[in-house]
């Protein structure tokens, strides 16, 4: 949440500076994009941090690099849920993994079908940060 709000409250300074010549597109979209996860955020299959995260990402990517994000944010996200399911299903014949020091939140996390998405989040928006602050540079 605090990175959202850094992000979200630094957006505006970037605009000023000249990072960004058509704002309102990047409003226009990330409203978008906060309406349609929210749903999902309602549905269950997202945390609000997620939908947060994500929303303020998109305001920054803005048209030109949110369809990267969101196409990264599928790789990473689809290859993390794969993983938590593999977890999920190693849990079932080794429940002494849970107990391992590194596995402990993980596990849970598995054993109760949850997926935090804002690693995967964080993952994509560093695949595309090149493409938002090269043109500012």
């Amino acid at each position: 949440n605090a990175i959202s709000a850094i992000l979200l409250l630094t957006f505006p300074f970037y605009v000023i500076a000249g990072g960004v010549p058509h704002y309102m597109h990047h409003l226009y979209l990330a409203g978008a994009v906060f309406i349609l996860f929210f749903v999902f955020f309602v549905v269950g299959w997202l945390q609000a941090a997620d939908v947060k995260f994500l929303t303020v990402l998109v305001l920054w990517a803005g048209p030109a690099n949110s369809s990267s994000l969101l196409l990264y944010l599928a790789l990473f996200g689809g290859v993390f849920a794969g993983l938590l399911l593999t977890l999920r299903y190693a849990l079932l014949q080794h429940p002494q993994i849970a107990n391992m020091p590194f596995a402990s939140k993980i596990s849970r996390l598995a054993r109760n079908g949850l997926v935090p998405y804002g690693l995967p989040i964080g993952f994509a928006a560093l695949c595309i940060a090149p493409a938002i602050f090269g043109r500012a540079l």
